[in-house]
């Protein structure tokens, strides 16, 4: 997937919880859709254009990393570990549509789709995801 695709539905995740949490003050809610998102796209560090850095689709696409990071948010502060997995494992369940998959169980078991990066249907996803997040926000209010 692309990033906006991770972004757009890591945003939507942190607006589906947002329904569900009450926030403590402006910048808690700032602080979670911020982590959501930057986790959303965390797992994509391991691939860079002009080269690659770590085996793309590795590690940083496993559960394990997930697991990782969500140890290190909790470490940091606990009120991060939520946020952080909310958009690792979002990142994750969307690139497992694609046919390239992820191996949750880094070396071990990959999940895979037919979602192609880049095509039509993609775009026609990311679409939705807007979409729902737009309507989301509106039902908020």
């Amino acid at each position: 997937m692309r990033l906006i695709t991770h972004l757009v539905f890591g945003i939507l995740i942190a607006l589906v919880f947002d329904t569900m949490i009450s926030f403590e003050s402006l910048p808690h809610k700032l602080l979670f859709y911020s982590v959501v998102a930057f986790s959303a796209i965390l797992p994509d560090m391991d691939y860079s254009k002009h080269r690659i850095a770590l085996v793309h689709r590795g590690i940083l696409h496993s559960l394990w990393s997930g697991l990782f990071l969500g140890l290190v948010a909790y470490l940091v502060n606990p009120f991060l570990v939520l946020p952080a997995l909310l958009g690792t494992f979002m990142h994750l369940l969307l690139d497992s549509m694609t046919p390239e998959g992820v191996k949750l169980f880094y070396p071990f078991l990959r999940v895979k789709g037919k979602l192609r990066t880049g095509s039509a249907a993609e775009y026609a996803f990311l679409l939705a995801g807007v979409f729902l997040s737009v309507a989301l926000t509106i039902y908020s209010f």
